[in-house]
């Protein structure tokens, strides 16, 4: 790789690190149930992309079966 190549990684993982460490320090203000909530305000988009992603990922039958079936569920997809 060329000298301009690690400049954009090294960018890039800076910018990164930058973003990780904002919202680190905002998650720190709300608490542990305002960072898993969303502080109870997120926008009805950022929910739905949220649960489109969870539908696409791989993992997504097995998370809606845990949600619907509660940690019994992890069993059922190991047991069909």
């Amino acid at each position: 790789m060329t000298l301009a190549d690690w400049l954009v990684v090294a960018v890039l993982c800076l910018i990164s690190l930058a973003v990780g460490l904002v919202f680190t320090r905002r998650a720190g203000r709300q608490g542990a149930s305002g960072y898993f909530t969303g502080n109870r305000s997120l926008p009805w988009w950022a929910i739905g992309l949220s649960n489109t992603a969870t539908y696409q990922s791989g993992n997504g039958a097995f998370v809606m079966l845990v949600l619907v079936f509660g940690l019994s569920g992890n069993w059922m997809w190991w047991a069909s």
